[in-house]
């Protein structure tokens, strides 16, 4: 069975001392991938985790050798949660915010404990200060409708 560094076979959950990040992550694998740099191709090492937090279940990253993460750039090498407080200026809601987590589904107005929550806080994109909500439209069509913040 493949590792990592420092010995951890692929499958494993991570384990770190903070409470906060503790078994939040599972090593998937170790990999090789060619790379172009200078006109040359070489061989170069990528590192494969996978998230278990439930909102980001199955969500995995890509690391290179230098530990850089690989397919999202606008979040250098660092896996973040990203929350926003929305406030709904419609329904009877005027002037009540209420937080969302990425990757969380929502009902409006806003009831945590509604039991159809048809509205998914896709994306909260820090650098563009923008905020994608997924939602299915009248004919059944996924949409998707991006807001900008400050």
């Amino acid at each position: 069975m493949p590792s990592a560094a420092g010995g951890i076979p692929a499958g494993t959950n991570i384990e770190f001392k903070n409470d906060l990040m503790k078994r939040r992550f599972k090593f998937v694998r170790v990999f090789e991938v060619e790379v172009e740099r200078s006109g040359m191709t070489q061989m170069e090492k990528r590192w494969e985790i996978e998230d278990l937090k439930p909102n980001k279940a199955g969500t995995k990253y890509l690391f290179d050798r230098r530990g850089a993460m690989i397919g999202f750039p606008n979040r250098k090498s660092a896996i973040m949660d990203s929350s926003i407080e929305l406030t709904l200026e419609a329904l009877g809601q005027t002037g009540s915010p209420f937080k969302l987590e990425e990757n969380n589904r929502f009902s409006l107005p806003f009831d945590p404990k509604a039991t159809e929550k048809p509205y998914l806080l896709k994306k909260v994109d820090l650098a563009n200060k923008t905020v994608d909500v997924e939602y299915t439209d009248k004919d059944g069509k996924v949409q998707i409708h991006t807001m900008k913040f400050k």
